[in-house]
């Protein structure tokens, strides 16, 4: 497991090497990442929401604009708080501070949640997922914590509850619109939808199940993370069928808060049959 944590680390660092290296391409940065999967940022300039490989491509542009205004470094340095790494099986949570430099001058500060998987068909490590939030040199720190609260968890326990009863209709009430799941299932294909296209796809699996069948998924061993309004909470959970275990696995959760309420702003998970 130490081996594994090293490795997802370490595509975390080189990734954030190659965004702030000198030179407007990143090319080098794609190779770290799978491009449909989903990035939330919150950011002083406001909310970014999008596939991680368009958000690639909006920092070259920026890195771009700033060369040909005279700069002549860039860098994003790992900062407090962390590095800490979750790692369960095939899926990796990293959450983790950051400066942003430019010509050795910290125009920026903020902390990152990197989601990561090792699928099936590529054994090295991929980030699946990225959610931030960002604060000016000159701001105070937002507030950090470590606590999992039942106002955090509301959004999640909402989410399982409204899929339990199968309302789907209510079920986006508890998502921030713009954001997406990337799920990674033994056996199946690597699915990377929008939240629409997620509650469209669930509702369908879970509505060929018989209705006196109850499913239930459970989540256990929780943790969390709190820096401001964004949020991360790792989830464990197995899923029931009439109180047996069917299925095991581990959802990384991000979640914004907007109007003194959390949102779940992106998903990624892997799971994986009992037994399997």
């Amino acid at each position: 497991m130490e081996s594994d944590k090293t490795a997802a680390l370490t595509t975390v660092t080189s990734f954030l090497a190659t965004v702030g290296a000198n030179g407007s391409s990143l090319k080098d940065a794609r190779q770290y990442i799978l491009a449909d999967s989903f990035v939330t940022l919150s950011h002083p300039d406001g909310l970014i929401q999008s596939h991680l490989g368009e958000a690639i491509s909006r920092v070259e542009n920026s890195l771009q604009k700033l060369f040909d205004n005279g700069v002549s470094s860039t860098s994003e340095e790992i900062a407090l708080p962390g590095p800490e790494v979750w790692i369960r099986d095939n899926i990796t949570a990293v959450w983790v501070g950051y400066k942003h430099v430019v010509d050795n001058a910290n125009v920026s500060k903020g902390v990152n949640l990197f989601s990561l998987l090792k699928t099936e068909t590529d054994l090295a490590w991929r980030i699946c997922g990225i959610a931030d939030t960002q604060w000016k040199p000159d701001q105070p720190t937002p507030d950090m914590s470590s606590e999992v609260t039942p106002e955090l968890m509301e959004p999640i326990n909402e989410f399982f509850t409204l899929m339990r009863q199968r309302k789907w209709n209510e079920l986006p009430t508890t998502l921030l619109p713009g954001g997406g799941m990337t799920h990674n299932a033994a056996g199946e294909p690597l699915r990377q939808v929008t939240w629409p296209e997620f509650v469209e796809g669930l509702s369908g699996v879970i509505d060929k199940i018989p209705k006196e069948v109850d499913v239930n998924e459970k989540v256990h061993d929780v943790e969390a993370r709190v820096c401001g309004d964004l949020a991360f909470v790792w989830t464990p959970f197995v899923v029931e069928f009439n109180g047996v275990v069917k299925q095991k696995g581990v959802n990384i959760w991000s979640l914004l808060k907007k109007d003194e309420k959390w949102f779940i702003s992106g998903c990624q998970d892997t799971g994986r049959s009992v037994g399997a």
